[in-house]
């Protein structure tokens, strides 16, 4: 059997000053005083799983995701992941 997901999501949040700044006070120095909160999000997954067997399965997925915070900056991820399952049964 083969079988396949996708799936998209888009997050958007909504800019709160106050919010904000104490989020960015609450941070750590190690870690920097540049944080901004995410202002939006878009992720996607595809995956594909092949069961050759009823108690094994193989299977892959691909996920990609960008993200922009209140002070424009832009980062992207991409990642892909791959399994094994055997079910003793």
């Amino acid at each position: 059997m083969l079988r396949s997901n996708i799936a998209v999501a888009h997050t958007r949040f909504a800019e709160n000053q106050a919010a904000n700044l104490a989020a960015r006070q609450a941070i750590p120095a190690s870690m920097g005083s540049d944080f901004y909160p995410n202002r939006h999000i878009n992720q996607l997954w595809v995956n594909t799983f092949f069961t050759p067997d009823k108690n094994f399965d193989i299977g892959i997925e691909y996920t990609y995701g960008k993200r922009e915070t209140f002070n424009n900056e832009i980062g992207k991820i991409s990642r892909l992941t791959a399994m094994a399952r055997y079910r003793f049964e």
